[in-house]
């Protein structure tokens, strides 16, 4: 009987308390987001009625969800409490508490079981399959002896405990209550705010998600024990709003949130979880089933037709727009003309050393590097100088190759393959002695060594992730290189050189660099002392050039191959985005005899080549696809630029897929699977806060243009041999058949007299 009846208070508690905590979950998670985006000022809505309707638009998109996900939980969780009470009708938490801490141990034993396995099995086979299947067995074997081990070691448990408490209490009944539910939130909250700042390896870590969970849990809780209304009416009452406003916003969201896009800009990217939750949610109006529905996020421009959708491959002059940008692509009509090649003039053999350095942002050159910015005074500084891809071995290959990414004809692992000429081959050629030292990773495994007659990776041993500060190394081994090539100590004899060094210490992870102290423990401010550290290297190499009496006769070329983001715009690192702080990259240009110029014409990494090839009077070859700017630099007189491409390609590395463009003072870029554009005018919005696509008079050519671009940018994939994913609706390649030599006569070896 007394089970009987404390069932039944159960299942009164159960229905007493589930609604009200579900309705709560609904609205307390998207408050949260909203409060976090408001209290840090992020977001791209302004204005009181923009930030009302993104709450409106959070609630639309997380409130349903949470609603039911936590009813969903709340039900199991008060399932599982039954199966807790004992015979005197009360749950013995004691028991509870040690079963939990058992689980815990148990799983991860398991998971370290099945890691030393799977070590240990990948080392004796080659075949993925038995690797596999030895860890699942692994797997299931521990997991069988953790349960077998289950009761006997909770019971002994719970006997050590009591005897070292000396009592036959229950000391962690209270833990349950409402006190210790507080008490042990906290500690919580401490912990997960406190520790990524403590622990080293957290640093790199984003753990937002993870805070936020813990707040809104914590919250949650308090509201179940302290807000909990007396009377039934007020809970009814709010319960039934909490509902009614779910389902309407969601309905609402669905079909009008693509209205807006700087509502989409800042769901899709700025939130935590209602992004993620909306791109799920997007699948749900898919009523052609071709992966893109008309609904959230998606961008379907005819959900009735699988043929058409975003990213899809445009037939060339079907007169069909298959991808969504525009217009069918015009295959008589290129985007970008092949530039006009002047007659090179008297060939000047200047010395020519080509600096890049990894992830180096425009911003923190101007504000961090002060020996770079007296080079600026004495050079050709171009301010609005972009990287046209977003990774390394993208945005390097394009510099040395005048190739845009998805236009390069590259191997396995993004290598350029021997058709492509590389700017080291070109000096190589014209009798330049061409050494190449850098990091293994990069210059060795994706083959831009091509063209080089030494090739010296010794700094990888600092840079290959080694956490070690290498730019010393790597000045020093520079000036070792000159010193042998003055005493002609190097083969073949020249009497000039090529040297390209790439400084790679401002890349992740970000250590901490002896005397160079960063402002604080964040990953920014040791990105920001890395980069004075290496800029007092690269200080050194200009002074011992001098010192060498090398410098007036010796062109200085410094760029870097992308930017790295630090939540800019909700991002971490590099390879996804397109935005300044990744694709706007610093561009110097030091030439004996021309003179100091600030150049404010946003150009490409693809002019850098012809330029210098022009500037040194070699002729470019005839695959280069930038545009030399050699005249306008002698003349001081600089043209409008062409809009300046950049992309991000997906492949095995990165998933994303975005193309954008630089026109004058605007920029434009396309996520090519949403179908999503954002329009930036940088001269008043240089951190690309406010998306004005959906309001600026050029937007609409602006978007013509490149629709354009994205057309032939498909195009290219589809046909090319970039390394990227190739898009969608590609019809397959034809399998050439090898065509066999046919066996010649052997000849006799035997010698037939006359």
């Amino acid at each position: 009987m007394e089970i009987a009846e404390t069932t039944q208070r159960s299942k009164s508690l159960l229905f007493r308390h589930l609604i009200w905590l579900s309705a709560i979950s609904s609205l307390v998670l998207p408050l949260f987001e909203w409060a976090r985006l408001l209290l840090n000022d992020l977001g791209a809505v302004a204005g009181f009625s923009e930030w009302l309707l993104l709450l409106l638009n959070m609630i639309g998109v997380v409130g349903l969800p949470a609603f039911l996900v936590a009813f969903t939980v709340l039900v199991c969780l008060r399932i599982l409490m039954l199966g807790w009470i004992s015979n005197d009708g009360k749950a013995e938490a004691t028991r509870m508490l040690l079963t939990v801490v058992y689980g815990s141990f148990g799983v991860v034993t398991i998971g370290l079981v099945s890691h030393r396995v799977t070590l240990f099995a990948a080392n004796h086979f080659k075949t993925a399959t038995y690797v596999g299947l030895a860890a699942s067995l692994a797997s299931a074997l521990m997991a069988v002896v953790v349960l077998l081990f289950s009761a006997p070691a909770i019971k002994s448990l719970r006997a050590l405990l009591l005897f070292v408490l000396g009592t036959k209490a229950k000391p962690f009944d209270d833990f349950l209550k409402a006190r210790g539910v507080l008490l042990f939130g906290l500690v919580l909250i401490l912990l997960v705010f406190s520790l990524p700042v403590l622990i080293r390896p957290l640093h790199s870590v984003d753990v937002r998600g993870l805070q936020w969970g813990v707040l809104w849990l914590f919250f949650t809780a308090v509201l179940s024990f302290k807000s909990t209304p007396r009377r039934s009416a007020y809970r009814t009452g709010f319960c039934a709003f909490s509902l009614a406003l779910s389902l309407a916003s969601f309905t609402y969201t669905a079909q009008h949130l693509r209205d807006d896009p700087n509502q989409v800009l800042t769901v899709q990217r700025d939130t935590l979880t209602c992004g993620p939750l909306a791109k799920a949610l997007s699948k749900l109006g898919d009523s052609d089933k071709d992966g893109m529905s008309r609904l959230f996020f998606g961008g379907d421009c005819d959900d009735t037709n699988a043929a058409i959708r975003p990213g899809l491959y445009d037939i060339a002059d079907d007169g069909i727009d298959q991808n969504c940008v525009g217009g069918d692509l015009k295959l008589g009509q290129p985007l970008i003309k092949k530039p006009v090649r002047r007659k090179p003039l008297p060939l000047d053999k200047k010395h020519v050393i080509l600096l890049t350095v990894d992830a180096l942002r425009n911003d923190t050159m101007r504000q961090h590097m002060p020996k770079l910015m007296e080079l600026a005074k004495e050079s050709i500084d171009f301010t609005n100088a972009y990287a046209h891809g977003a990774a390394t071995y993208w945005s390097l290959a394009s510099l040395v190759t005048s190739k845009l990414p998805s236009r390069l004809k590259l191997g396995r692992d993004q290598t350029p393959i021997p058709s492509e000429t590389l700017l080291t081959e070109v000096f190589r050629d014209a009798g330049w002695h061409t050494a190449l030292f850098a990091n293994v990773t990069v210059f060795f495994v994706r083959g831009l060594r091509q063209g080089t007659h030494v090739a010296n990776y010794d700094t990888s041993h600092f840079t290959v992730h080694g956490a070690k500060p290498g730019s010393s190394h790597l000045t020093d081994s520079l000036l070792k290189h000159v010193d042998r090539w003055r005493d002609g100590m190097l083969k073949p004899k020249t009497d000039s050189f090529f040297i390209w060094g790439h400084y790679y210490d401002p890349h992740d992870p970000y250590f901490e660099v002896p005397g160079f102290e960063a402002a604080s423990s964040s990953d920014q401010h040791r990105y920001e002392a890395i980069a004075r550290y290496t800029d007092t290297h690269i200080g050194r190499l200009i002074d011992g050039l001098k010192a060498r009496k090398l410098w007036q006769d010796t062109v200085l070329i410094i760029t870097a191959d992308h930017g790295d983001e630090f939540l800019d715009h909700g991002h971490r690192f590099h390879g996804k985005t397109l935005y300044e702080e990744m694709t706007h990259v610093p561009l110097l240009l030091r030439v004996p005899g021309l003179s100091a110029q600030r150049i404010d014409e946003p150009v490409g990494q693809i002019q850098l080549a012809p330029t210098l090839l022009d500037l040194l009077g070699l002729r470019i070859p005839s695959a280069y696809e930038g545009e030399s700017r050699a005249s306008e630099l002698r003349t001081g007189r600089m043209k409008p630029s062409a809009p300046v491409f950049f992309e991000v390609l997906p492949d095995s590395n990165y998933q994303a897929h975005q193309v954008g463009m630089r026109a004058g003072r605007f920029k434009l870029i396309y996520r090519v699977r949403d179908h999503f554009f954002e329009l930036y005018d940088l001269e008043v919005d240089p951190r690309e806060t406010q998306n004005i696509v959906h309001r600026s008079p050029n937007a609409k050519a602006l978007k013509e243009t490149l629709g354009r671009y994205v057309d032939r940018h498909l195009f290219s994939l589809a046909h090319g041999r970039s390394g990227a994913t190739r898009p969608a609706g590609v019809p397959p390649r034809k399998k050439h058949k090898k065509r066999r030599d046919r066996k010649r006569p052997r000849k006799s070896s035997l010698k037939v007299k006359k």
